[in-house]
């Protein structure tokens, strides 16, 4: 049985950037049938394998894909309010 509760994010310190490495986590946390979007690195090819929708958006192209609207805005926002307070905590 999956937590219903709301997610505000979920980090995770892994050895390596790898697929094997990745998708386990990916797995893990995030529910079967969920939309991901992420952008275009290689190790996220096969997430929609899994039983969720993986959309991309090519950073190179637009920050925002024009045609779905997919972005990755709330991730990377999240990421930025992490390290912010990691290097208050722990001054690196």
């Amino acid at each position: 049985m999956y937590d219903t509760r709301k997610k505000v994010g979920c980090i995770q310190l892994v050895p390596g950037r790898s697929a094997a490495t990745l998708i386990p986590i990916i797995q893990r946390w995030v529910r079967p049938g969920s939309i991901i979007a992420s952008g275009e690195w290689a190790a996220y090819h096969n997430l929609s394998a899994f039983g969720n929708t993986h959309e991309v958006v090519i950073h190179e192209h637009n920050f925002v894909d024009p045609i779905t609207h997919v972005h990755t805005k709330n991730v990377e926002n999240y990421w930025q309010r992490c390290k912010k307070k990691f290097k208050r905590i722990y001054g690196c």
